[in-house]
C-alpha cells in the first residue's frame, strides 16, 4: 500500500491529480478516433451509465435471481 500522505496533504494531491488528468486529456492524440482514458475512467463511465439506465442482465441470470429471491 502507498502512503500518499508522505507526498502531501489530501487537497494538494487531489489538485495534482486534476492537473495530471488535464495534461493527459489535453495531449494531442495519435488517432483522433481513439479516446484518451485514464485508469478507472471506463469503470466510472460504466457505473454512471448503470445507475442511470440500470444493469443489463442475461435472461437466464435474471430468472435465477428471481428464483432465488422467491426462495428467501
Amino acid at each position: 500500500m502507498i502512503d500518499t500522505t508522505r507526498l502531501g496533504n489530501r487537497e494538494w494531491l487531489a489538485d495534482r491529480m486534476r492537473d495530471f488528468s488535464e495534461i493527459i486529456h489535453g495531449t494531442p492524440r495519435s488517432d483522433e478516433r481513439t479516446a484518451i482514458r485514464l485508469p478507472g475512467e471506463i469503470e466510472l463511465d460504466t457505473l454512471a451509465r448503470q445507475r442511470r439506465d440500470g444493469i443489463d442482465l442475461d435472461d437466464k441470470v435474471l430468472a435465477e435471481l428471481e428464483r432465488m429471491a422467491g426462495a428467501a
